[in-house]
């Protein structure tokens, strides 16, 4: 989108209105680390789901719980983080919470980059399709299914080759655990360097290895079983069905590089300011301060 500085004084008065709605003080699921305009590559771009505590479902232990979620992009690379309800054990066969023989229990997001494709196959069925064309996860895995060694792993799954009959590629990625908190990085070109995805979380017990079409998911954050839409990065709303709506991908728009709230929830900018309202006559007079008397005083 590129601005005229020849427009009207209706929409530049309606610019001035949407920046007196800026602040750094709302929206806390709408993260930067600063308030700076410069839309610079390098810049931390967040977006954060929280979930319920005691929502599991299938009598699973807390600490496949999820609190809270966060994709955070900064300096070429993502990083994942979960928080969940309990700290994750050293050795989650000690909880009797666990189904004896799991063959992994992850913790992990689905990635949906292009929601105009839906790759077929692993980790499911090889007729099922499914949105995610990314999973990233920490997995603990006493059987080593997927081929990283057993205990507790970090994944990547690329599900991309799978849309032109390849095979799908796993993997190993940065890993951190602390307690609660689970903790993985990749780089974004791992990722495509997508510029916004739809997104959610998960944690996962299956019993079998992939491809598996009975595995049980305690929680999901957003909740999408029971009609939440899904999370999108960065924290703009993007269903799948809008896809192609500018405003989603525009940098200067929706994120403004800095935070900011739209008088009109889930319209765009465009739409804001040619709404209906006072225009000024091709022949008028100015008041003192230059503003068209026909359109009266401008409210700042």
């Amino acid at each position: 989108m590129k601005w005229n500085r020849s427009r009207s004084l209706t929409i530049a008065g309606a610019l001035l209105a949407f920046l007196a709605g800026c602040t750094e003080r709302n929206n806390p699921t709408d993260v930067r680390d600063r308030p700076a305009l410069s839309l610079d590559a390098a810049a931390t771009l967040t977006s954060i789901v929280t979930d319920p505590v005691d929502d599991l479902k299938n009598k699973a232990p807390a600490w496949l719980d999820l609190t809270s979620a966060t994709i955070t992009r900064r300096a070429g690379r993502f990083f994942f983080t979960w928080d969940l309800a309990a700290f994750v054990p050293a050795d989650p066969t000690s909880d009797p919470a666990i189904p004896a023989h799991s063959d992994y229990v992850c913790v992990g997001d689905g990635l949906d980059t292009d929601p105009t494709t839906a790759p077929v196959g692993y980790p499911f069925g090889k007729n099922e399709a499914n949105y995610a064309e990314f999973y990233v996860a920490m997995c603990w895995t006493p059987t080593g299914s997927f081929g990283l060694g057993t205990g507790f792993n970090a994944l990547l799954i690329d599900r991309r080759p799978l849309l032109g009959g390849g095979q799908v590629v796993v993997t190993p990625v940065q890993l951190s655990i602390q307690g609660a908190h689970v903790s993985i990085v990749v780089d974004a070109a791992a990722l495509g360097d997508p510029a916004a995805f739809a997104w959610v979380a998960f944690t996962e017990i299956a019993k079998q290895a992939d491809p598996n079409d009975a595995a049980s998911f305690p929680d999901l954050a957003p909740d999408l079983n029971l009609g939440a839409p899904f999370a999108n990065w960065p924290q703009q709303r993007r269903d799948r069905a809008q896809k192609n709506d500018p405003l989603m991908t525009f940098q200067g728009v929706a994120w403004c590089g800095f935070r900011c709230e739209l008088p009109l929830q889930d319209s765009n900018l465009g739409h804001l300011i040619q709404s209906a309202g006072p225009r000024a006559t091709k022949t008028d007079n100015l008041t003192g301060s230059g503003v068209p008397t026909s359109i009266g005083t401008l409210s700042v």
